[in-house]
């Protein structure tokens, strides 16, 4: 006799994150958030003209799996 298969870790956040509601977010849970996204944004716009990105970018083999912006 076997034991139910325990959900993964992805499956226990997926849920857990779509049982989320914005209105009972914290406001300043809200803004950290936003703060980190337009900060990573910043980052990435600074970077694209750094010579460790066209390195990268040269060592990365054309495929169909992703697609970097710059």
């Amino acid at each position: 006799m076997s034991l139910p298969a325990k959900p993964g870790l992805t499956r226990v956040l997926a849920e857990r994150i779509a049982g989320i509601e914005f209105s009972k977010i914290p406001a300043e849970a809200v803004e950290t958030v936003k703060r980190g996204i337009i900060d990573c944004v910043g980052v990435l716009f600074a970077g694209r003209e750094e010579a460790v990105t066209s390195i990268v970018l040269a060592s990365i083999p054309p495929g169909d799996d992703a697609t970097v912006l710059f």
